[in-house]
């Protein structure tokens, strides 16, 4: 299994690229399959391979390809990419919502919003900071809730919220402002995309309006086709013909 380390080495596989199956390995090398999963395990554990549940193992690299979905929790999502997560609360504030807030979270214009502002990491690397409007005084304590928890799905549960969708989604460019790129640990050189959410309660009521920054490094992967086994292989960058 020497060999294929000096093909991840000498770039002969490339990062973000699929290794071949275990079969095919064990195949190559002249092994047992059992010997293909403990030397990967290995590589795993050295950081050098990463693998994918239902998808795969392949070469570790500095992008993040993170999944965008009717139904999404940002932990179950980075677990199964085999990142750690970690939620950071950096600040939150009661405010009276603008037009705009009020009209997407379906409240009078002026009424009480909790804006809670949070950083993503995944595994070392910070890649996201997210901005949250909630509706006062439903969720009052959101914010600690989410400290406690480090996990939004998790602190919603606390105020009945089994499960949510997204109804709307708006994605554009952004120039990092100085803040946001010290956060992200970033050059403000670097190409940046924010993304606005509506998440809402299976009745239609909604939840929250979040509006997240990502760093250079994350690649947002828009799935249609929810949790089909027989869904189409992930796209990924570059695409050649």
């Amino acid at each position: 299994m020497d060999d294929l380390l000096k093909d991840i080495r000498d770039g002969a596989l490339l990062p973000g690229q699929k290794l071949p199956t275990e079969t095919a390995l064990a195949a190559r090398f002249e092994v047992n399959v059992n010997t293909v999963r403990r030397a990967l395990s290995h590589l795993q554990e050295k950081g050098i391979v990463r693998g994918e549940r239902g998808s795969g193992t392949f070469v570790k690299d500095d992008t993040i390809r993170y999944p965008v979905s009717i139904r999404q929790e940002q932990g179950k999502e980075l677990a199964r990419l085999q990142r750690s997560n970690l939620r950071q609360v950096l600040a939150a504030k009661t405010l009276r919502a603008s037009d705009e807030v009020a009209a997407a979270l379906q409240i009078d214009a002026g009424s009480y919003v909790r804006r809670v502002e949070t950083l993503s990491w995944a595994d070392t690397r910070p890649f996201s900071v997210s901005t949250y409007f909630y509706p006062l005084p439903r969720y009052s304590g959101i914010d600690a809730k989410i400290s406690e928890y480090g996990s939004i799905t998790r602190a919603l549960r606390d105020y009945g919220i089994e499960d949510y969708r997204r109804a709307q989604s708006l994605i554009r460019s952004k120039k990092l402002s100085v803040r946001e790129a010290k956060l992200l640990q970033q050059s403000r050189t670097k190409p940046s995309i924010m993304a606005a959410h509506i998440n809402i309660e299976p009745n239609g009521t909604p939840i929250q309006i979040s509006v997240s920054v990502e760093a250079a490094w994350v690649e947002l992967l828009f799935r249609f086709d929810g949790d089909a086994p027989d869904r189409a292989a992930d796209l990924k960058f570059p695409l050649s013909n």
